[in-house]
């Protein structure tokens, strides 16, 4: 819980994870960083910025499994090419 600021969840990370009720303003998911995990912190910390876009679309649900865009309904929580760029 983040209940005095901010939260943010980083998740590192082969594959989207399903996030039910989890309180947050932001979600970084550092995809398999190896030995560059230093690079996740430089972004949180302001000294490199955002560039990132999704691969593959993030589901909401369990149920909406296998999620592809060209599933009906098409609902993710993040779809495929969401990101945030900052300079």
């Amino acid at each position: 819980m983040c209940a005095d600021g901010p939260c943010v969840v980083v998740t590192v990370l082969g594959r989207p994870l399903i996030l039910p009720g989890t309180p947050m303003n932001a979600l970084v998911a550092a995809w398999l960083p190896g030995s560059e995990g230093a690079g996740v912190a430089d972004v949180l910390y302001g000294r490199a910025p955002f560039t990132g876009r999704l691969p593959v679309s993030w589901p909401r649900r369990d149920d909406q499994l296998p999620l592809n865009a060209d599933t009906r309904p098409y609902d993710p929580l993040f779809p495929a090419g969401f990101g945030l760029t900052t300079r």
